[in-house]
């Protein structure tokens, strides 16, 4: 956690500074450069054209009339992340707001899922017990059971907003022994597994996270994943947390 914490951190004085520096930024020097030598030669050019007078002050005055538009334009754009003649941040919000916010979410609230369940004490297995009718491994956090135990899933949903589950491992399965995901009936999902064609599959059973798109019965979510470990580094269950992903960004 405090690396999770150290590593946001980070990366929020890295995008401060990037910020601060596109605020700052201006047009390249060699840009004016290129105007100002156009200009020169375009004045040099109608110079040269030997036309009647009032033709010859008619071309030069439109000439110069969009040359004064060009270099004004540019003068006006020299800051191109500030001012009334600016790049609009709607893109970066919409970014923000599709990309970035979600990810924030994922992670606040496993680290809040993380800090719910680490205050009971070390993960471990021990014996089995009956869990809506299916015989499960049970799960502890020091000596209190996950089983059935919604405190922890129900405190981060209502920390964070996003749901949450703990699952217990039993052989190359998961079974969902606490959870607030819920099926199409209404009830929690507790006793059902993890999909077996969900991509955080895989990276569970090599100790590895995942962060991502997951099918959780039959819908798709914006999920987190993080291997429960015991106190020898073994894997013993998964930490959870998501939330519905919209229709429009399916």
């Amino acid at each position: 956690m405090h690396a999770e914490a150290y590593r946001q951190f980070n990366q929020y004085q890295e995008n401060r500074s990037a910020r601060l520096s596109n605020v700052s930024t201006q047009i390249p020097t060699i840009f004016w450069v290129v105007v100002l030598i156009g200009s020169i030669i375009t004045i040099i050019l109608l110079a040269l054209f030997d036309i009647d007078v009032v033709a010859h002050f008619c071309l030069a005055g439109l000439t110069s009339g969009f040359l004064g538009l060009v270099i004004f334009l540019v003068a006006a754009m020299d800051n191109p992340f500030r001012g009334s003649v600016s790049v609009s941040s709607a893109p970066f919000e919409d970014v923000y707001q599709s990309i970035m916010l979600p990810e924030d979410s994922i992670l606040r609230a496993m680290s809040i899922l993380l800090s719910e369940t680490q205050k009971y004490g070390h993960a471990n297995i021990e014996g089995e017990e009956v869990l809506n009718g299916k015989k499960v491994p049970i799960l502890l956090f020091g000596k209190t059971r996950m089983n059935g135990f919604l405190n922890v899933v129900d405190d981060t949903t209502e920390n964070s907003g996003l749901v949450a589950t703990l699952f217990v491992k039993s052989d190359n399965d998961f079974i969902r022994v606490t959870t607030n995901v819920r099926k199409d009936d209404g009830s929690r999902a507790v006793g059902t597994l993890l999909d077996k064609k969900s991509p955080a599959l895989k990276n569970i059973l090599e100790g590895k996270p995942y962060y991502g798109d997951a099918p959780i019965l039959n819908k798709t979510y914006v999920t987190g994943y993080e291997p429960i470990k015991n106190n020898r580094s073994e894997t013993v269950g998964i930490f959870f947390v998501g939330f519905l992903k919209p229709e429009s960004d399916k």
